[in-house]
């Protein structure tokens, strides 16, 4: 094995800072991530855009995507992401780089903590700018954003990376005050 490869084959250590810094200009190169969410022992798996601030992942979406049927309520419109959240605001997300062996591999797991915002939120204009809406508005026909968009906001207590190119393997960040045990995963 030549001595560059040995070095990429090693298991890179990084401080929490640096790590931090990788997986933001991860996230910085990528834009689909998939959010899980969970209520009542159902999960959810959303493949949805995202833009980063940092490491908080911001999402603008339809919040009426799904109408609801039960008896007296036909026609109820139901915000999937946000009835989710406010009953269990805990969410993971997911993102893979394309796969072309196990050296090749390059991805993140997040832990965190989601809260949805409304127009008039500061934090959905935030999103919505992120997001660049204004520029799609003709796309769609529109000439305002529309009030039904919605803004989840995920900031993250944990997250796993992976970069094999560069030795990473199982490298765990965790956010200030946070304990890993807490969420209850599997570490390796």
């Amino acid at each position: 094995m030549a001595e560059p490869e040995k070095k990429a084959a090693a298991k890179k250590t990084l401080t929490q800072e640096e790590l931090y810094r990788e997986i933001v200009e991860y996230l910085e190169i990528n834009n689909i991530c998939t959010l899980a969410l969970d209520y009542n022992n159902v999960p959810r798996a959303i493949p949805v855009e995202y833009r980063n601030d940092g490491a908080t992942l911001y999402v603008v979406s339809e919040g009426m995507s799904h109408t609801f049927y039960h008896a007296g309520e036909k026609n109820k419109v139901i915000e999937w992401k946000k009835m989710f959240i406010e009953r269990n605001a805990r969410c993971s997300v997911g993102l893979i780089s394309p796969y072309f062996g196990y050296k090749s591999t390059r991805g993140l797991r997040m832990w965190g903590n989601a809260q949805v915002f409304h127009k008039g939120d500061e934090e959905w204009q935030r999103g919505c700018d992120l997001l660049h809406v204004e520029r799609q508005l003709a796309d769609f026909g529109q000439t305002a954003i529309p009030d039904f968009l919605i803004v989840t906001k995920i900031v993250p207590e944990m997250m796993q990376y992976f970069n094999m190119v560069k030795g990473i393997k199982r490298a765990l960040w965790t956010a200030p005050g946070v304990n890993p045990d807490s969420w209850n995963c599997p570490w390796e």
